[in-house]
């Protein structure tokens, strides 16, 4: 009842002359996730920004949100999951100081969280890694001797860190690297053909690999292996698609037979070995899927090499037309992605101006439909560039022809 009698004595003043707006309206709020405080970036480093938002007297997917560094804009149009959640794939530049996350609801209200950087040049470390006896094979048994020196510009050998691991072992014990970043470790592996894998990362995130492989077998056993294309590599259904071959000779030897295979498409190719054992060729490529490389080579003693490969495309990407737009305006783009190794809302698209610049971006849902907020400044017939991008860098790009109407 007081509510009302109060409501009421506010509508009696309504003829005096003054005008009173009962209409009440929170604005939006923002705050940083990741990172959570002031913090050393390295320039040009892919990294990923995360920021909350909220507002309670609007719905999340009605909010809009920009990250700028320094006033230039990282990302922008960003729409918050149902959580609130709002993530952006960018990098810094060195002369960046401050970023600043600005959330924006329908009717022009806002907040802004802002974040103190240091960006620093930042190289990645330098890594040397052999195995002793690069030539091999190795007798089942016997360690393997590796040699590995990692060096960092910014960071001693004590904080880098360092992982090693074999694709049919698995992770391998190292030891920590001397005051020179040098080690030297022996690891004991199972029969097969192993790649192994070497990583280093300095504190700043940035990160070196390198790779050998290495041949472990029993004494008098053939081996060979399949050098093209790389275990685990992806590529482009239909692409041309090179083979290659090793297969170790014994000292009265012939050049053998070498067979590649799929277990999708069959038979690829057959060749015969040079004088070292070598082999390669080119084929039209392969179907989509994953597919189980064989190689076979026909020496005294008959040999198999498997990899694993994908063969894939790159993600569709379909847009709206845009029509005229007025200058200074935020406006939405509206399509839809597909990608059919990938999730929808695994693959970015980014949208860049006619000098390449970057001025939108977003991760569609997970059904694909897809909204990218823009604002152009400059007047005139204009043509953007949409790129969509799945996890394997695989990519699609789209003009966008826009006529951009002066206010």
């Amino acid at each position: 009842m007081r509510l009302l009698l109060a409501v009421g004595a506010l509508a009696g003043c309504a003829d005096s002359g003054a005008s009173i707006d009962l209409a009440y309206a929170l604005p939006p709020g923002v705050q940083w996730v990741s990172p959570a405080g002031p913090t050393v970036q390295s320039a040009g480093q892919r990294i990923t920004f995360e920021g909350w938002v909220d507002d309670r007297d609007t719905a999340r997917e009605d909010l809009r949100v920009d990250l700028t560094a320094d006033g230039r804009t990282v990302c922008a149009g960003l729409i918050p999951d149902a959580q609130g959640t709002v993530l952006c794939l960018g990098a810094l530049r060195e002369t960046d100081q401050e970023l600043a996350l600005q959330v924006l609801d329908p009717e022009g209200r806002e907040d802004v969280a802002t974040l103190p950087v240091e960006v620093v040049p930042g190289t990645p470390p330098i890594l040397s890694f052999q195995a002793e006896h690069a030539d091999g094979p190795y007798p089942l048994g016997e360690p393997v001797r590796l040699l590995i020196v990692a060096t960092d510009a910014e960071d001693g050998p004590a904080d880098l860190r360092m992982s090693l691991s074999s694709d049919q072992d698995g992770p391998l014990d190292i030891a920590p690297p001397d005051d020179d970043g040098r080690i030297l470790a022996e690891v004991d592996l199972s029969q097969g053909n192993h790649r192994l894998v070497l990583e280093v990362s300095d504190t700043s995130g940035l990160r070196t690999t390198a790779e050998i492989w290495v041949q472990i077998r029993l004494p008098g056993t053939g081996a060979c292996t399949l050098t093209a294309p790389d275990d685990g590599s992806v590529l482009q259904a239909g692409s041309e698609l090179p083979l290659g071959a090793h297969a170790e000779l014994g000292p009265d030897e012939g050049p053998p037979i070498v067979t590649w295979d799929s277990n999708l498409d069959g038979r690829l190719a057959v060749a015969v070995t040079d004088g070292r054992g070598d082999a390669s060729m080119s084929i039209s490529g392969l179907s989509r899927g994953t597919h189980i490389l064989s190689l076979q080579a026909d020496t005294d003693e008959p040999c198999t090499h498997t990899i694993t490969v994908v063969a894939g495309a790159p993600p569709t990407l379909s847009l709206m037309d845009l029509g005229p737009l007025t200058a200074g305006v935020p406006t939405e783009l509206v399509g839809t992605v597909t990608d059919d190794e990938n999730g929808a809302d695994d693959v970015i698209v980014e949208v860049f101006n006619e000098d390449n610049e970057l001025i939108g971006s977003a991760w569609p849902e997970a059904d694909g439909n897809l909204r990218v907020w823009l604002q152009l400044d400059a007047p005139g017939a204009r043509t953007l560039r949409a790129r969509a991008t799945d996890p394997h860098d695989m990519s699609v790009d789209i003009s966008v022809p826009v006529d951009v109407l002066a206010e």
